[in-house]
């Protein structure tokens, strides 16, 4: 055996010299968990189960010798809480299991699956890495994988520190890998990433901007390092399941609930939007001002903002607003620009409000809300970015400036994520395994019961379409289902807890 793989342990295939990355604002202030996916694909023909985790093993320690980041283990180099580092040296690797699941009665074999819209019930814990199920702490590595074989395919789960791993670093290494994977099918060797200023560019997002007005932003507050997003635990002596800083505030608001059962617990809805229903809904939340330009992702967001709200009509208990909070890239928003293969976080925290009785309006609602969306959109500033930057970089080692998490726990609020430029569903991973059948993240939808709705979309199939996932009890499914207006443009795909 190469001295590369040891058990389930993989090295970078070329030599790495010992080297330490100094993690950027941007970084220590990402939340502390993994982010985690499972790509399935059919059982290739005529190929055993361990010639493709040889194939994907290969590939990874390829990938691993292109970006030696991810073979390094986080290190807390003072009482700084922003003092963290990823230190690679001789010995640095990531651990890629596999196991034989194909004997387990209580998994489904694969054409069930399919069929029924590839749902993660009873998936997620026997498919990943026990790491992936608790939060990061010191020592944590950067990516970890585990390659399962069901009756009739394959599930590759893995999971990615979030301290150095954006969607679109995700997206970058998920590129390199599946094509080395390609390489490695037929047998050739070559290089994937291009030079890209890592080092400099972290320097560049951890650096406090002179002149930088005050901060103001109503969806962020000031907290305590210890009980915010910054905090980062030491590695436990007895390795147990430890709760972010989101997790906690929301596992306290639910506990003083008297009301949480079945009817209220939070499932997970996945609706399909074919390409052709894309376009119908962005000329529809267009409205008929051709100068009023909104994207197809405006569009999105807009429909399940509006019609999630009139489903719930919060307004009736006297409340007035909906908020919005999302992430977004803004490697091509800075001036001068950042390089978009890089590795590493760059996003910001977009927060805005909009009547609800304007959300609620059955006729008008959903134009009203994308159009929000895009003036949310196309009103971030960097000026104001780099005024959070540098109050982040220059607070008092015990104090924090976060997304303030308690808008997370208003149910008529909404939480969204976009990974439709991830190339997921659409890369090739060679002649041996192809391209995936299907992309699932994997967060348990319970743990956000009784919150804002949280709103997913998938990265693009191959037929251009997409697949949407929202948090949503038994009743609000069936709700959005009747909907006139939604259905117009999305259809159920699966429902799971």
């Amino acid at each position: 055996m190469s001295s590369k793989y040891q058990n389930n342990k993989v090295y970078p295939s070329e030599h790495v010299s010992k080297q330490v990355v100094h993690l950027s604002i941007c970084d220590v202030y990402s939340p502390k968990s993994w982010v985690t996916q499972t790509h399935f694909w059919s059982m290739p023909k005529e190929t055993t189960f361990d010639q493709c985790y040889d194939i994907l093993r290969e590939a990874l320690s390829r990938t691993l010798s292109e970006i030696p980041a991810l073979a390094g283990t986080i290190v807390r180099k003072s009482s700084n809480p922003r003092d963290l580092t990823i230190e690679i040296d001789e010995n640095s690797h990531v651990e890629f299991a596999r196991e034989d699941l194909s004997y387990w009665e209580d998994i489904p074999n694969y054409e069930s699956l399919r069929a029924s819209g590839f749902p993660m019930t009873g998936l997620v814990e026997p498919f990943s890495m026990p790491d992936t199920l608790a939060p990061i702490f010191e020592g944590s590595r950067m990516i970890t994988a585990k390659l399962n074989l069901l009756k009739g395919g394959l599930a590759l789960s893995f999971g990615f520190n979030h301290l150095l791993a954006d969607a679109s670093t995700v997206a970058e290494v998920e590129r390199i890998w599946s094509q080395h994977t390609t390489d490695v099918s037929c047998g050739e060797k070559r290089s994937h990433r291009h030079k890209v200023q890592d080092e400099a560019i972290r320097a560049r997002l951890s650096a406090p901007v002179a002149g930088a007005g005050k901060f103001v932003d109503d969806g962020f507050k000031v907290f305590p390092t210890s009980h915010s997003q910054l905090n980062f635990s030491p590695a436990p002596i007895v390795k147990e399941r430890r709760i972010t800083f989101i997790e906690e505030t929301i596992k306290a608001a639910q506990a003083s609930s008297n009301e949480h059962d079945n009817a209220d617990k939070a499932n997970w809805a996945i609706w399909s939007f074919s390409a052709e229903n894309l376009a119908k809904l962005k000329k529809d939340a267009a409205g008929l001002d051709p100068t009023k330009w909104i994207s197809t992702m405006d569009a999105l967001i807009g429909l399940f903002w509006s019609r999630l709200s009139y489903a719930k009509q919060a307004s009736r208990s006297g409340h007035e607003e909906s908020m919005l909070l999302f992430p977004i890239n803004i490697r091509k928003r800075l001036q001068p620009s950042i390089d978009a293969k890089y590795i590493g976080n760059a996003v910001d925290i977009i927060t805005t409000k909009h009547s609800l009785q304007e959300l609620e309006h059955p006729d008008t609602g959903l134009a009203s809300a994308a159009r929000c969306v895009r003036e949310a959109v196309s009103g971030w500033q960097e000026s104001k970015w780099a005024s959070w930057l540098t109050m982040a970089a220059g607070l008092p080692d015990d104090e924090a400036i976060c997304p303030n998490p308690l808008c997370l726990l208003v149910p008529h609020n909404i939480g969204f994520n976009d990974y439709s430029n991830s190339q997921s569903n659409t890369l090739d991973w060679g002649t041996i395994l192809g391209r995936v059948d299907r992309t699932r993240y994997m967060k348990p939808a319970s743990s956000l019961t009784k919150c804002a709705t949280a709103v997913i979309v998938h990265p693009r199939l191959q037929d251009g379409g997409l697949e949407v996932a929202t948090t949503s009890t038994q009743s609000l499914k069936d709700t959005l289902e009747k909907d006139e207006v939604f259905a117009k443009y999305a259809k159920l795909v699966c429902f799971y807890s």
